[in-house]
């Protein structure tokens, strides 16, 4: 786990971690619960870094999707 990210927004546990969908998206997932952040593309080095920049903020802001019912 990272330790930037806060717990997740969903069910408050701290077990958020960083995600890569192949080689070119990347996103934040609670390993409790399953809740997400969205996905962001990247095509190098520098953008997979400020992809996951932008992933851990919204991670942090609580802009999570989450799989509770009336989502």
């Amino acid at each position: 786990m990272n330790s930037d990210l806060q717990p997740c927004a969903a069910c408050h546990e701290d077990c958020g971690s960083i995600e890569y969908e192949g080689k070119s998206f990347v996103y934040i997932e609670c390993g409790n619960c399953g809740a997400h952040t969205a996905f962001f593309g990247f095509n190098s080095e520098k953008e997979r870094l400020e992809a996951e920049g932008k992933a851990l903020s919204l991670w942090n802001r609580g802009k999570i999707v989450s799989h509770n019912p009336g989502e």
